[in-house]
């Protein structure tokens, strides 16, 4: 239509005043596209240098790499730098290591290598913090934090951040929350806020691994007062914020609640999900899901998980999935399942388990527990205890604790069972710790029931735990049936049913029965047809409510 009104140099001059005006109103978009059209790559490529600071603090990566998408290959590292950043955003770890091979042949001959240099080694440390390679991370942080100039506030912020991550993951608690602390400058401008929020966070986190739940809280509801009102920037950092929130109600085993706020964070912080604050949220969603048996929810989000951490080959995420993935398979009576990825977790049995794969351990001994090797459960379990107590991470103490006392009452040592468990009991109490009992399935219900009878320490903490433990079993799970409408159990199947009701493994049953593992698996599974129902802590549930067995 144009050209069918003006000349080619008339046009030319109309598309170069639309871009002066455009450029001129912070209109970036639109201004891009006008130095497009003219060819004039140079001014494209500085309103998007002069834009993409905003968007990458808004989250908007999806139209700033459409930008980069319309530009020809270019030559400024400062434009490569942006390109990598966004990339790394995206997920997409392995075109950021893709450029930053082309960024090292380019920094030789053009710019200030040592303030460009000292910007890619910020990048370089968090691909290297995302990928797990602590020491590498810490390299290059190091080196970055000593040439960034000081008002480079979110660089300096990004590679700080990282050397209290590397403590954490150390497993030093204390100085990543002295690093963490020390960030917070309660300054006014918008990066310095993004970093405290973040900082802020992390210190939250830290209290909720040391099982103080309420001052965890607390920081969480001073960062919500601080972004208040603020720009839509801040989502993603809201987005943090409530999946940290959510973890605590998960805890409290206030899972309405916890589902709330773990959709509310994802869907603030989606922009950013690379991010592992926000793929360790989609693990609080999986979970809580789980917990409350919506099974075809958390099996869809964990297909969606497992293409975001491939996308990003996160290694480290990737082995807490199929970990977390081998804990649902147990809880649904797939043991083959678990067994397999127990073969092929990579986890040393007689090597020194750290922070890092702790979750992995534990998920370990959960699949020695269901074979009966009870005797390498407890030895692992005494040295992720030890370092659990020096880091002073009280929930993780709390399930050790609690699987020492499964792995006690599966000896057969009532003594040793209950002391664990009193051990877990005191922990849990002050801070009203549920879900991480519930978790550990019917066995628990039989020994928190003794220890009731035995003990008078905590006593209204258990009495809660039980009423608990009571709805979950008297809540219907999808029907609520009688006897009369239930398939008829055979002989075998009721004697296989009432050792699942005592918490009893398939290898356990198989040697009380005097009959093969093989053929437990099977009744099992027949269990679950008759009973309608998808796993081992369900079928004794439906069990007790129709008059099957009864837990005592």
């Amino acid at each position: 239509r144009l050209e069918r009104m003006f000349s080619k140099d008339e046009i030319t001059v109309l598309h170069h005043r639309a871009w002066d005006w455009y450029a001129r109103n912070g209109h970036h978009d639109q201004a891009i596209q006008h130095a497009l059209t003219l060819g004039d790559y140079a001014n494209a490529a500085n309103c998007l240098a002069e834009a993409a600071g905003d968007l990458l603090l808004r989250g908007d990566i999806t139209t700033l790499l459409s930008w980069f998408d319309l530009l020809p290959a270019y030559t400024r590292p400062e434009l490569l730098i942006l390109r990598m950043w966004a990339s790394l955003f995206a997920g997409e770890l392995d075109e950021v290591e893709r450029l930053l091979a082309r960024f090292d042949n380019l920094i030789e001959t053009t710019g200030n290598p040592k303030t460009l240099r000292a910007d890619v080694l910020a990048l370089r440390s968090e691909v290297a913090r995302l990928r797990g390679d602590l020491s590498l991370c810490v390299s290059y942080a190091q080196y970055a934090i000593q040439h960034l100039p000081e008002d480079n506030v979110i660089l300096r912020g990004v590679v700080t951040l990282n050397l209290g991550y590397a403590e954490w993951f150390n497993g030093d608690l204390d100085t990543a929350d002295h690093i963490f602390t020390h960030m917070i400058s309660d300054q006014g401008t918008d990066e310095h806020l993004l970093i405290d929020v973040i900082a802020m966070n992390n210190r939250a986190y830290l209290n909720t691994l040391r099982g103080q739940l309420r001052g965890a809280k607390t920081i969480y509801e001073g960062v919500l007062q601080r972004l208040s009102g603020r720009d839509p920037q801040f989502a993603p950092a809201l987005g943090m914020t409530h999946l940290g929130l959510a973890e605590l109600h998960y805890q409290w085993h206030q899972l309405d609640e916890a589902l709330r706020l773990t959709q509310l964070g994802l869907r603030e912080g989606e922009s950013w999900i690379y991010v592992k604050y926000l793929l360790l949220g989609y693990f609080t969603y999986a979970r809580t899901l789980h917990a409350l048996k919506r099974y075809p929810g958390r099996d869809r989000l964990l297909l969606d998980v497992e293409r975001l951490i491939h996308k990003a080959n996160l290694v480290p995420l990737e082995r807490q999935r199929l970990a977390l993935q081998a804990r649902f398979d147990l809880d649904e009576g797939r043991d083959e399942a678990a067994r397999r990825w127990a073969i092929h977790s990579g986890i040393h049995e007689h090597g020194q388990s750290g922070f890092l794969d702790e979750f992995e351990a534990l998920t370990l001994v959960r699949v020695w527990l269901d074979q009966g090797r009870t005797g390498e459960a407890h030895e692992l379990l005494t040295r992720l205890l030890r370092s659990a107590k020096k880091q002073k991470r009280l929930i993780s103490e709390i399930e050790i604790h609690l699987l020492l006392a499964r792995t006690a009452a599966a000896r057969r040592d009532s003594d040793a069972a209950m002391q664990s468990l009193h051990e877990a009991l005191v922990r849990a109490e002050p801070e009203r710790l549920m879900q991480v009992f519930i978790e550990q399935g019917p066995i628990i219900i039989d020994l928190v029931k003794r220890y009731q009878s035995r003990q008078r320490s905590v006593r209204e903490f258990v009495q809660h735990l039980l009423d608990v433990f009571d709805n979950l079993a008297n809540a219907p799970i999808v029907v609520k049936l009688d006897q009369a409408q239930v398939e008829p159990l055979t002989e075998r199947e009721k004697d296989v049913l009432k050792l699942l009701a005592e918490g009893k493994s398939n290898p356990e049953i198989a040697d009380a029965l005097h009959i093969a593992e093989g053929t437990i698996r099977t009744h099992v599974t027949n269990i679950f047809t008759k009973l309608r129902v998808s796993n081992r802590a369900e079928a004794v549930t439906r069990a007790v409510q129709i008059g099957l067995v009864s837990v005592r």
